[in-house]
């Protein structure tokens, strides 16, 4: 005879429960949470020139600003895409964002310059990993 026996501690499956609906109650620490990912998402942007789709700079431009640094030239659109300023909560949605006349013009390209997106949307594995941090937060805790 082959006997298989399930034991469920109802007592810890509750206590998680109880904490699961605790930390779903207040979007606050979880918008915290994917703000900073937004944060840490459009630094990297600009470390990596758009994560490899912004074009580079012209040798010229390159020679008149004394650097290769792709949408940086006195450090504020990058200063305001990559602060807590700029992070906008509404409801159970957070947003990260710039004056659109700024950067509107970089997303469009303008006299002669490529379109350059400063906020290019995230691939499919950063956005899976976005939810992982938030399921894990909601499930476990984490932070």
């Amino acid at each position: 005879m082959v006997k298989l026996e399930v034991f469920v501690d109802a007592v810890s499956a509750a206590r998680r429960l109880d904490g699961m609906v605790r930390r779903s109650s207040d979007a606050t620490p979880l918008l915290q949470i994917l703000g900073d990912e937004l944060l840490e998402y459009a630094a990297g942007a600009f470390a990596t020139r758009g994560y490899g789709q912004w074009a580079t700079l012209d040798p010229a431009t390159v020679r008149a600003k004394g650097n290769g640094r792709v949408l940086v030239d006195n450090g504020g659109l990058l200063a305001d895409l990559t602060s807590r300023g700029s992070l906008r909560r509404s409801g159970e949605t957070v947003t990260l964002s710039t004056d659109e006349t700024s950067a509107g013009y970089l997303k469009r390209g303008a006299r002669g310059m490529p379109q350059r997106n400063p906020t290019p949307p995230p691939p499919s594995p950063v956005v899976n990993g976005w939810a992982r941090e938030a399921l894990g937060f909601l499930v476990e805790g984490r932070r």
